[in-house]
């Protein structure tokens, strides 16, 4: 006998199956999708505000920073440096610091306390010993400034003002001496602990656009600009406010930044106290 072959059948998909196949795998892929999107945006979302935290966080610690090494009673806001709320802070940066002695014109002869400049040649005032640091270059002198609104009280108000609590910016520290020409020059207070500030430039902190700079100049109105550098970006609002100490409590400044990049925004403050003792 012939033995009977049987046939196998045919193995695969039908158009059918392959069809409720990709239905059902859309249907759970959409599923993920809806369950995963909220986590992973969340994270994103999370991320990009710690990045803009950690952005306001350095800018502002950078102008903390710059107040704290200010010249005391310099630091003002807004273009006229008058007090109150702005989107810009002024303040002069100190170079070096030190204790001075008062000066004489002529050995043996009278001194003065506050220094004065002879009415030709050099002006020599001595101090008391090192400095931190000898910088070089001409730069202002600042004696015992109380920031007051009278000429020259102010380093703001002290430009060709004689008396004055800061002279020209001729003077340089050689030495043992501050040595500078300011011809019948004479400074309007004597500092009870005869503390003397050299400051090389004026600071500046101003909210442009979506941008922070910082300025700084050799000048007090900025004409001839040092350098400009972009301290922080993605900037929507800025807000410095001052609040100058008195004999019973310190002087507080407090800086307000908002940052927004993609719909994120934070908004940070701080306050930093400063020391205005001349």
């Amino acid at each position: 006998m012939r033995r009977t072959e049987l046939r196998r059948p045919w193995k695969g998909f039908t158009l059918v199956e392959l069809v409720m196949v990709i239905a059902l795998s859309g249907v759970v892929m959409v599923m993920i999708s809806t369950v995963m999107t909220r986590p992973l945006q969340g994270f994103f979302d999370i991320s990009r505000r710690a990045e803009l935290t950690d952005l306001a966080a350095i800018g502002l610690s950078r102008i903390a920073r710059d107040i704290r090494d200010a010249v005391p009673n310099s630091l003002c806001l807004g273009d006229t440096c008058g007090e109150g709320a702005g989107v810009s802070l002024r303040l002069m940066s100190i170079s070096t610091a030190g204790r001075y002695q008062a000066n004489t014109f002529d050995a043996g002869a009278e001194r003065f306390d506050p220094p004065r400049c002879p009415a030709t040649g050099s002006c020599m005032i001595p101090v008391l010993g090192g400095t931190a640091k000898v910088p070089t270059g001409a730069h202002w002198l600042i004696i015992y400034n109380t920031g007051g609104d009278m000429p020259g009280s102010s380093v703001w108000n002290s430009q060709s003002v004689s008396p004055a609590v800061m002279s020209d910016r001729v003077f340089e520290l050689s030495g043992t001496s501050l040595i500078g020409t300011a011809p019948g020059f004479h400074f309007k207070y004597a500092s009870p602990q005869h503390r003397f500030y050299l400051a090389r430039e004026v600071v500046r902190y101003r909210c442009e656009g979506s941008r922070l700079l910082r300025e700084s100049a050799s000048d007090l109105a900025f004409n001839s600009s040092l350098s400009s550098q972009v301290v922080l970006g993605s900037l929507r609002e800025c807000r410095f406010v001052y609040e100058p100490g008195d004999n019973s409590r310190l002087g507080l400044a407090t800086l307000q930044v908002t940052l927004e990049q993609k719909g994120e925004r934070v908004t940070l403050v701080r306050q930093v106290q400063v020391s205005n003792a001349p």
